[in-house]
This record gives structure tokens, sequence and C-alpha cells, in this order.
């Protein structure tokens, strides 16, 4: 059972009207994260954890408890953003920092060949 920190952005993602994360991203989110647990193993997601932004944490906390999560990961899977996340290049760097393997994730659509 691997360890994984669940990474994608969070501030571009949100519908600050609504206080919550943008349904399609919340549910990309989710599914991998459902997908991962099923398959065993333990999923750090920040989304998640704050109630995909219902409960949104301020950086002091939210930061050094992200920070402690990498710590523990066995690998990240991480979805960079269009444009790429300040946060997730953060985590990335921290993963970086502490040899925890990386995996890129897109949510972008391929261009179809012609």
């Amino acid at each position: 059972m691997a360890k994984v920190f669940l990474a994608g952005p969070y501030t571009q993602w949100m519908d600050w009207s609504a206080g919550r994360l943008l349904p399609d991203k919340a549910e990309l989110l989710e599914r991998l994260r459902t997908h991962l647990l099923s398959h065993g193993h333990a999923v750090f997601n920040a989304h998640h954890n704050e109630s995909w932004g219902e409960g949104w944490l301020l950086p002091e906390i939210c930061t050094p408890a992200d920070h402690v999560a990498m710590q523990h990961a066995d690998v990240v899977c991480a979805i960079l953003g269009d444009p790429p996340s300040p946060g997730v290049l953060i985590e990335l760097g921290w993963a970086s920092a502490l040899g925890v393997p990386i995996v890129l994730l897109s949510d972008q659509e391929r261009p179809s060949r012609g």
C-alpha cells in the first residue's frame, strides 16, 4: 500500500461565488482519489481534507500540514493546472527535495491527430 499525495490547483479551480471547488474539478479529484483508495492506497488530498473549498484553511495552517504529508508520501500524483499552479509547483519542489517519486497527470485533452 502506497501513501499517495494527490496534488492539484486550488485557487484557480475555485468557484469563489459558490465558495467551493468547481464541480468538474472536484469530480476529477474525487474519481482519482476513489480509484487510488479502491486499490488499497492511502491518499492525502488537501481539496478533500478542506471539504472541496468549503473548509478552506489559511496558508499558515495548511502549508505545514501539507509539508508533513509530503514527508510521509511514497509518491506524488500531481495535476499542474493551466497555467501551472504555484502551489503545485511548490509541492513538486518539496517532493523533489525529499526524493519522492512524481507522477504528472494531465486534465487537458490531447489534440487529435489528423
